[in-house]
């Protein structure tokens, strides 16, 4: 995995997971607002369930190797940087 594909590949889970909190955000406003009682068991059921797909973002064998390879990436820059190196880290 290189820099440039990891902060890309980053960002598109990140965006992605923005969207769903957009959608389940949405749906908790509608709850609260319009939603009529008979509608509520179906719309805890469908931000339950887009809940569970933004969290599956997260936990995949990809995910878990992209946080550990940027974590690794930023404590060198970070190293780097106090030692008087000069280091854009992003």
């Amino acid at each position: 995995m290189d820099r440039n594909y990891a902060l890309k590949k980053a960002k598109q889970i990140l965006h992605e997971s923005r969207i769903y909190d957009g959608v389940i955000n949405l749906l908790k406003w509608d709850m609260m607002a319009y939603m009529p009682e008979a509608g509520r068991p179906w719309r805890v059921q469908s931000s339950t369930y887009l809940s569970a797909k933004r969290s599956e973002l997260f936990i995949t064998n990809e995910s878990h190797a992209l946080a550990k390879y940027l974590r690794i990436w930023i404590l060198r820059s970070l190293r780097a940087t106090s030692t008087g190196q000069l280091c854009a880290v992003f």
